[in-house]
Protein backbone atom coordinates (compact mmCIF):
# COMPACT_ATOMS: atom_id res chain seq x y z
CA UNK A 1 0.00 0.00 0.00
CA UNK A 2 2.83 2.42 0.79
CA UNK A 3 4.25 1.96 -2.69
CA UNK A 4 0.84 2.58 -4.27
CA UNK A 5 0.38 5.67 -2.08
CA UNK A 6 3.78 7.08 -3.07
CA UNK A 7 3.33 6.43 -6.80
CA UNK A 8 -0.26 7.71 -6.97
CA UNK A 9 0.57 10.83 -4.94
CA UNK A 10 3.66 11.63 -6.99
CA UNK A 11 1.91 11.07 -10.32
CA UNK A 12 -1.17 13.15 -9.56
CA UNK A 13 0.93 15.85 -7.88
CA UNK A 14 2.95 16.08 -11.09
CA UNK A 15 -0.27 16.49 -13.10
CA UNK A 16 -1.46 19.26 -10.76
CA UNK A 17 1.94 20.95 -10.96
CA UNK A 18 1.97 20.90 -14.76
CA UNK A 19 -1.51 22.43 -14.88
CA UNK A 20 -0.54 25.19 -12.45
CA UNK A 21 2.61 25.96 -14.42
CA UNK A 22 1.39 25.75 -17.99
CA UNK A 23 -2.40 25.90 -18.26
CA UNK A 24 -3.69 29.32 -19.45
CA UNK A 25 -6.50 28.94 -16.90
CA UNK A 26 -3.96 29.39 -14.09
CA UNK A 27 -1.62 32.03 -15.51
CA UNK A 28 -2.28 35.37 -13.74
CA UNK A 29 -2.75 38.29 -16.13
CA UNK A 30 -4.44 41.65 -15.63
CA UNK A 31 -6.86 41.28 -18.56
CA UNK A 32 -8.42 37.90 -19.28
CA UNK A 33 -11.10 36.47 -21.59
CA UNK A 34 -12.18 34.09 -18.80
CA UNK A 35 -11.63 34.09 -15.04
CA UNK A 36 -8.43 32.88 -13.45
CA UNK A 37 -9.00 29.29 -12.42
CA UNK A 38 -12.24 29.00 -14.39
CA UNK A 39 -15.02 27.56 -12.23
CA UNK A 40 -13.26 28.18 -8.93
CA UNK A 41 -14.41 31.79 -9.14
CA UNK A 42 -17.89 30.63 -8.13
CA UNK A 43 -16.65 28.85 -4.98
CA UNK A 44 -14.52 31.77 -3.92
CA UNK A 45 -17.22 34.36 -4.66
CA UNK A 46 -19.80 32.52 -2.54
CA UNK A 47 -17.38 32.09 0.35
CA UNK A 48 -16.28 35.73 0.10
CA UNK A 49 -19.86 36.99 0.16
CA UNK A 50 -20.72 34.89 3.20
CA UNK A 51 -17.63 36.02 5.11
CA UNK A 52 -18.40 39.63 4.16
CA UNK A 53 -21.89 39.41 5.62
CA UNK A 54 -23.63 39.22 2.24
CA UNK A 55 -24.82 35.61 2.65
CA UNK A 56 -28.44 36.66 2.29
CA UNK A 57 -27.61 37.94 -1.22
CA UNK A 58 -25.84 34.82 -2.47
CA UNK A 59 -28.33 34.38 -5.31
CA UNK A 60 -28.71 38.07 -6.14
CA UNK A 61 -27.23 38.33 -9.65
CA UNK A 62 -26.27 41.99 -9.34
CA UNK A 63 -24.44 41.31 -6.07
CA UNK A 64 -22.38 38.27 -7.07
CA UNK A 65 -21.63 39.72 -10.51
CA UNK A 66 -20.21 42.86 -8.90
CA UNK A 67 -17.91 40.73 -6.74
CA UNK A 68 -16.80 38.57 -9.67
CA UNK A 69 -15.87 41.64 -11.70
CA UNK A 70 -14.19 43.66 -8.94
CA UNK A 71 -10.50 43.53 -9.84
CA UNK A 72 -9.68 44.94 -6.41
CA UNK A 73 -11.09 41.75 -4.91
CA UNK A 74 -10.15 39.04 -7.43
CA UNK A 75 -6.99 40.60 -8.90
CA UNK A 76 -7.96 40.30 -12.57
CA UNK A 77 -10.30 41.80 -15.17
CA UNK A 78 -12.53 39.79 -17.48
CA UNK A 79 -15.50 40.68 -19.77
CA UNK A 80 -18.35 42.31 -17.85
CA UNK A 81 -21.01 40.49 -19.86
CA UNK A 82 -19.80 37.10 -18.60
CA UNK A 83 -20.49 35.69 -15.15
CA UNK A 84 -20.85 32.46 -13.21
CA UNK A 85 -24.32 32.06 -11.65
CA UNK A 86 -24.47 30.81 -8.07
CA UNK A 87 -26.14 27.42 -8.43
CA UNK A 88 -25.14 25.47 -5.32
CA UNK A 89 -26.97 25.23 -1.97
CA UNK A 90 -26.11 27.76 0.77
CA UNK A 91 -24.29 25.16 2.89
CA UNK A 92 -21.77 24.60 0.09
CA UNK A 93 -20.62 28.22 0.14
CA UNK A 94 -20.40 28.11 3.93
CA UNK A 95 -18.16 25.02 3.73
CA UNK A 96 -15.78 26.53 1.14
CA UNK A 97 -15.68 29.94 2.86
CA UNK A 98 -12.30 29.25 4.60
CA UNK A 99 -10.69 29.46 1.16
CA UNK A 100 -12.01 33.01 0.78
CA UNK A 101 -9.85 34.08 3.74
CA UNK A 102 -6.91 33.73 1.33
CA UNK A 103 -6.36 36.03 -1.62
CA UNK A 104 -7.87 34.62 -4.79
CA UNK A 105 -4.69 33.32 -6.41
CA UNK A 106 -3.44 31.56 -3.27
CA UNK A 107 -6.88 30.08 -2.64
CA UNK A 108 -6.93 28.77 -6.21
CA UNK A 109 -3.63 26.94 -5.70
CA UNK A 110 -4.90 25.38 -2.48
CA UNK A 111 -8.13 24.34 -4.22
CA UNK A 112 -6.28 22.57 -7.02
CA UNK A 113 -4.08 20.75 -4.48
CA UNK A 114 -7.27 19.63 -2.68
CA UNK A 115 -8.68 18.29 -5.94
CA UNK A 116 -5.43 16.40 -6.52
CA UNK A 117 -5.66 14.86 -3.04
CA UNK A 118 -9.28 13.85 -3.73
CA UNK A 119 -8.22 12.17 -6.99
CA UNK A 120 -5.42 10.32 -5.21
CA UNK A 121 -7.78 9.20 -2.46
CA UNK A 122 -10.27 7.89 -5.01
CA UNK A 123 -7.74 5.65 -6.73
CA UNK A 124 -6.28 4.37 -3.47
CA UNK A 125 -9.66 3.68 -1.85
CA UNK A 126 -10.99 1.86 -4.91
CA UNK A 127 -7.93 -0.35 -5.30
CA UNK A 128 -7.36 -0.94 -1.57
CA UNK A 129 -10.90 -1.68 -0.40
CA UNK A 130 -12.29 -3.34 -3.53
CA UNK A 131 -10.43 -6.63 -3.80
CA UNK A 132 -11.20 -7.32 -7.50
CA UNK A 133 -9.40 -4.05 -8.35
CA UNK A 134 -6.41 -4.45 -6.04
CA UNK A 135 -4.01 -6.04 -8.50
CA UNK A 136 -5.14 -3.62 -11.22
CA UNK A 137 -4.24 -0.46 -9.28
CA UNK A 138 -1.66 0.73 -11.83
CA UNK A 139 -4.20 0.38 -14.64
CA UNK A 140 -6.76 2.32 -12.60
CA UNK A 141 -4.27 5.14 -12.01
CA UNK A 142 -3.32 5.23 -15.68
CA UNK A 143 -6.98 5.23 -16.73
CA UNK A 144 -7.65 8.20 -14.44
CA UNK A 145 -4.80 10.23 -15.89
CA UNK A 146 -5.73 9.30 -19.48
CA UNK A 147 -9.45 10.08 -19.12
CA UNK A 148 -10.18 13.36 -20.90
CA UNK A 149 -13.07 14.52 -18.65
CA UNK A 150 -10.88 14.08 -15.56
CA UNK A 151 -8.06 16.16 -17.04
CA UNK A 152 -10.59 18.76 -18.17
CA UNK A 153 -12.15 18.82 -14.71
CA UNK A 154 -8.75 19.34 -13.10
CA UNK A 155 -7.84 22.03 -15.63
CA UNK A 156 -11.09 23.89 -14.92
CA UNK A 157 -10.86 23.43 -11.13
CA UNK A 158 -14.15 21.55 -11.23
CA UNK A 159 -15.81 19.49 -8.49
CA UNK A 160 -16.55 16.43 -10.62
CA UNK A 161 -13.56 14.74 -8.97
CA UNK A 162 -15.34 15.06 -5.62
CA UNK A 163 -18.49 13.54 -7.14
CA UNK A 164 -16.41 10.59 -8.35
CA UNK A 165 -15.05 10.05 -4.83
CA UNK A 166 -18.55 10.21 -3.28
CA UNK A 167 -19.98 7.66 -5.73
CA UNK A 168 -16.91 5.44 -5.37
CA UNK A 169 -17.07 5.42 -1.55
CA UNK A 170 -20.80 4.77 -1.70
CA UNK A 171 -20.22 1.68 -3.82
CA UNK A 172 -17.34 0.44 -1.66
CA UNK A 173 -19.35 0.79 1.54
CA UNK A 174 -22.27 -1.07 -0.01
CA UNK A 175 -19.87 -3.77 -1.18
CA UNK A 176 -18.73 -4.17 2.43
CA UNK A 177 -22.33 -4.22 3.70
CA UNK A 178 -22.02 -0.83 5.47
CA UNK A 179 -25.39 0.43 4.31
CA UNK A 180 -25.94 3.31 6.74
CA UNK A 181 -22.41 4.63 6.17
CA UNK A 182 -22.90 4.29 2.40
CA UNK A 183 -26.07 6.37 2.61
CA UNK A 184 -24.36 8.95 4.83
CA UNK A 185 -21.55 9.39 2.29
CA UNK A 186 -24.01 9.44 -0.61
CA UNK A 187 -25.90 12.25 1.12
CA UNK A 188 -22.89 14.51 0.54
CA UNK A 189 -23.94 14.64 -3.11
CA UNK A 190 -26.59 17.12 -1.93
CA UNK A 191 -24.33 19.96 -3.09
CA UNK A 192 -25.61 18.88 -6.51
CA UNK A 193 -28.98 17.54 -5.33
CA UNK A 194 -30.32 16.60 -8.77
CA UNK A 195 -27.54 14.00 -9.07
CA UNK A 196 -28.75 12.16 -5.99
CA UNK A 197 -32.42 11.90 -6.82
CA UNK A 198 -32.41 8.85 -9.08
CA UNK A 199 -30.07 6.59 -7.10
CA UNK A 200 -31.80 7.68 -3.89
CA UNK A 201 -35.20 6.84 -5.37
CA UNK A 202 -34.05 3.38 -6.48
CA UNK A 203 -32.66 2.64 -3.01
CA UNK A 204 -35.95 3.74 -1.51
CA UNK A 205 -37.98 1.55 -3.88
CA UNK A 206 -35.66 -1.36 -3.07
CA UNK A 207 -36.38 -0.95 0.63
CA UNK A 208 -32.76 -0.16 1.54
CA UNK A 209 -33.89 1.67 4.68
CA UNK A 210 -30.50 1.85 6.37
CA UNK A 211 -29.03 3.47 3.25
CA UNK A 212 -31.95 5.91 3.08
CA UNK A 213 -31.60 6.71 6.80
CA UNK A 214 -27.90 7.44 6.37
CA UNK A 215 -28.53 9.72 3.41
CA UNK A 216 -31.34 11.50 5.24
CA UNK A 217 -29.07 12.09 8.24
CA UNK A 218 -26.40 13.77 6.13
CA UNK A 219 -28.90 15.83 4.15
CA UNK A 220 -30.56 16.98 7.38
CA UNK A 221 -27.21 18.18 8.74
CA UNK A 222 -26.46 20.02 5.50
CA UNK A 223 -29.89 21.65 5.49
CA UNK A 224 -29.24 22.83 9.02
CA UNK A 225 -25.89 24.25 7.90
CA UNK A 226 -27.70 26.10 5.09
CA UNK A 227 -29.62 28.03 7.72
CA UNK A 228 -26.29 29.48 8.85
CA UNK A 229 -26.28 31.40 5.56
CA UNK A 230 -29.68 32.80 6.47
CA UNK A 231 -33.32 32.06 5.64
CA UNK A 232 -33.26 34.52 2.73
CA UNK A 233 -30.52 32.55 0.99
CA UNK A 234 -32.40 29.29 1.59
CA UNK A 235 -35.59 30.74 0.14
CA UNK A 236 -33.80 32.16 -2.92
CA UNK A 237 -32.08 28.85 -3.56
CA UNK A 238 -35.41 27.00 -3.33
CA UNK A 239 -36.96 29.22 -5.98
CA UNK A 240 -33.86 28.85 -8.13
CA UNK A 241 -34.19 25.05 -7.97
CA UNK A 242 -37.69 25.29 -9.39
CA UNK A 243 -36.31 26.96 -12.52
CA UNK A 244 -33.43 24.51 -13.09
CA UNK A 245 -35.14 23.27 -16.24
CA UNK A 246 -34.40 26.66 -17.79
CA UNK A 247 -30.71 26.61 -16.87
CA UNK A 248 -29.68 26.16 -20.49
CA UNK A 249 -31.19 29.56 -21.25
CA UNK A 250 -28.49 31.32 -19.18
CA UNK A 251 -26.10 33.47 -21.13
CA UNK A 252 -22.97 31.58 -22.13
CA UNK A 253 -24.50 28.11 -21.76
CA UNK A 254 -22.85 25.85 -24.35
CA UNK A 255 -25.29 23.24 -25.60
CA UNK A 256 -22.59 21.41 -27.55
CA UNK A 257 -20.86 20.69 -24.24
CA UNK A 258 -23.98 19.34 -22.51
CA UNK A 259 -23.86 15.58 -22.00
CA UNK A 260 -27.42 15.00 -20.76
CA UNK A 261 -30.62 14.07 -22.56
CA UNK A 262 -32.16 17.53 -22.33
CA UNK A 263 -29.08 19.28 -23.73
CA UNK A 264 -28.61 16.74 -26.51
CA UNK A 265 -32.21 17.11 -27.66
CA UNK A 266 -32.08 20.91 -27.59
CA UNK A 267 -28.84 20.86 -29.59
CA UNK A 268 -30.32 18.53 -32.18
CA UNK A 269 -33.46 20.67 -32.56
CA UNK A 270 -31.58 23.96 -32.59
CA UNK A 271 -32.81 25.26 -29.22
CA UNK A 272 -35.71 25.04 -26.79
CA UNK A 273 -39.02 24.23 -28.48
CA UNK A 274 -42.30 22.49 -27.54
CA UNK A 275 -41.18 19.40 -29.43
CA UNK A 276 -37.93 19.22 -27.43
CA UNK A 277 -39.96 19.00 -24.21
CA UNK A 278 -42.04 16.15 -25.64
CA UNK A 279 -38.99 14.22 -26.84
CA UNK A 280 -37.28 14.80 -23.48
CA UNK A 281 -40.26 13.39 -21.60
CA UNK A 282 -40.41 10.31 -23.82
CA UNK A 283 -36.66 9.60 -23.65
CA UNK A 284 -36.61 10.22 -19.90
CA UNK A 285 -39.41 7.71 -19.45
CA UNK A 286 -37.43 5.23 -21.56
CA UNK A 287 -34.23 5.71 -19.50
CA UNK A 288 -36.17 5.32 -16.27
CA UNK A 289 -37.86 2.14 -17.52
CA UNK A 290 -34.58 0.62 -18.74
CA UNK A 291 -32.83 1.48 -15.48
CA UNK A 292 -35.53 -0.09 -13.34
CA UNK A 293 -35.52 -3.20 -15.52
CA UNK A 294 -31.76 -3.43 -14.96
CA UNK A 295 -32.16 -3.68 -11.18
CA UNK A 296 -34.72 -6.48 -10.60
CA UNK A 297 -34.95 -8.40 -7.36
CA UNK A 298 -33.01 -7.81 -4.14
CA UNK A 299 -29.51 -6.35 -4.28
CA UNK A 300 -26.52 -8.60 -3.66
CA UNK A 301 -23.93 -5.90 -3.02
CA UNK A 302 -20.94 -8.25 -3.29
CA UNK A 303 -21.89 -9.68 -6.67
CA UNK A 304 -20.73 -8.74 -10.14
CA UNK A 305 -24.39 -8.23 -11.00
CA UNK A 306 -24.67 -5.35 -8.54
CA UNK A 307 -21.53 -3.74 -9.97
CA UNK A 308 -23.28 -3.58 -13.34
CA UNK A 309 -26.53 -2.44 -11.74
CA UNK A 310 -24.79 0.37 -9.88
CA UNK A 311 -23.01 1.32 -13.12
CA UNK A 312 -26.35 1.60 -14.92
CA UNK A 313 -27.67 3.87 -12.16
CA UNK A 314 -24.67 6.19 -12.51
CA UNK A 315 -25.12 6.34 -16.30
CA UNK A 316 -28.84 7.06 -15.87
CA UNK A 317 -27.93 9.85 -13.45
CA UNK A 318 -25.82 11.44 -16.19
CA UNK A 319 -28.59 11.24 -18.77
CA UNK A 320 -31.35 12.50 -16.50
CA UNK A 321 -29.44 15.44 -15.04
CA UNK A 322 -30.79 18.87 -16.07
CA UNK A 323 -27.22 20.16 -16.37
CA UNK A 324 -24.20 17.99 -17.16
CA UNK A 325 -21.05 19.16 -18.94
CA UNK A 326 -18.13 17.20 -20.40
CA UNK A 327 -15.98 17.57 -17.28
CA UNK A 328 -18.83 16.06 -15.26
CA UNK A 329 -18.33 12.82 -17.19
CA UNK A 330 -15.45 12.20 -14.79
CA UNK A 331 -17.91 10.11 -12.75
CA UNK A 332 -18.13 7.63 -15.62
CA UNK A 333 -14.71 6.36 -14.59
CA UNK A 334 -16.40 4.35 -11.84
CA UNK A 335 -18.89 2.45 -14.04
CA UNK A 336 -16.17 1.98 -16.67
CA UNK A 337 -13.89 0.40 -14.05
CA UNK A 338 -16.67 -1.76 -12.63
CA UNK A 339 -17.75 -2.97 -16.07
CA UNK A 340 -14.13 -3.75 -17.01
CA UNK A 341 -13.63 -5.75 -13.82
CA UNK A 342 -16.97 -7.52 -14.25
CA UNK A 343 -15.78 -8.64 -17.69
CA UNK A 344 -12.75 -10.38 -16.18
CA UNK A 345 -13.26 -14.17 -16.30
CA UNK A 346 -14.66 -15.60 -13.07
CA UNK A 347 -11.56 -17.75 -12.57
CA UNK A 348 -9.41 -14.59 -12.48
CA UNK A 349 -11.70 -12.40 -10.34
CA UNK A 350 -11.79 -12.09 -6.58
CA UNK A 351 -15.53 -11.56 -6.22
CA UNK A 352 -16.67 -13.49 -3.18
CA UNK A 353 -20.10 -14.15 -4.69
CA UNK A 354 -20.19 -14.40 -8.46
CA UNK A 355 -23.85 -14.54 -9.43
CA UNK A 356 -23.38 -13.33 -12.98
CA UNK A 357 -21.86 -15.74 -15.48
CA UNK A 358 -20.64 -13.77 -18.50
CA UNK A 359 -19.95 -15.46 -21.82
CA UNK A 360 -16.90 -14.70 -23.93
CA UNK A 361 -19.09 -12.88 -26.45
CA UNK A 362 -20.70 -10.72 -23.76
CA UNK A 363 -17.29 -9.99 -22.30
CA UNK A 364 -16.06 -8.73 -25.65
CA UNK A 365 -19.12 -6.49 -26.04
CA UNK A 366 -18.58 -5.02 -22.57
CA UNK A 367 -14.93 -4.28 -23.31
CA UNK A 368 -15.79 -2.74 -26.70
CA UNK A 369 -18.52 -0.53 -25.25
CA UNK A 370 -16.35 0.59 -22.36
CA UNK A 371 -13.43 1.38 -24.67
CA UNK A 372 -15.67 3.39 -27.00
CA UNK A 373 -17.00 5.48 -24.10
CA UNK A 374 -13.52 5.97 -22.65
CA UNK A 375 -12.06 7.22 -25.93
CA UNK A 376 -15.22 8.94 -27.18
CA UNK A 377 -15.56 11.13 -24.08
CA UNK A 378 -12.80 13.33 -25.46
CA UNK A 379 -14.39 13.67 -28.88
CA UNK A 380 -18.04 14.36 -28.14
CA UNK A 381 -17.74 18.15 -27.84
CA UNK A 382 -16.01 18.44 -31.22
CA UNK A 383 -18.62 16.23 -32.88
CA UNK A 384 -21.43 18.25 -31.30
CA UNK A 385 -19.90 21.55 -32.45
CA UNK A 386 -19.51 20.43 -36.04
CA UNK A 387 -22.56 18.23 -36.56
CA UNK A 388 -25.10 19.39 -33.92
CA UNK A 389 -25.40 15.81 -32.64
CA UNK A 390 -24.34 14.80 -29.15
CA UNK A 391 -23.14 11.17 -29.42
CA UNK A 392 -22.76 10.50 -25.66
Amino acid sequence: FRARLAIATATITAAVGLILLFSPNFQPTDLRSSPLGSDFLQEWTGGYMWLSGDGSQLYDASCYRSVQHDAGITGFVWPEEKYYPMVYPPFYYVLVSPLARLNYQHALTVWLVILGLIATSTVLCFTQFFEPARKHWAKCLLALLAFFPFLLSLNMAQKSILLLLILCLTYLLLFHQRKFAAGAVFGLIAFKPHLGLFIGLVMLLKGQWRFVAGAASTVSLLLGLSLVAGPDACRDYFWQCLSMGDYSQNGGYQLYDAQNLAGSIELMLGGRSPSSWLIWLLTTALVLAMSLVAVPGPFNFQSRRFSLQYSSLVVATVLLSPHFYTYDLTILLLPLALVALAAVPASQSNWSTDSLPISIRQRRWLWALGSAIFVGSGLVTGVAKNYQIQPM
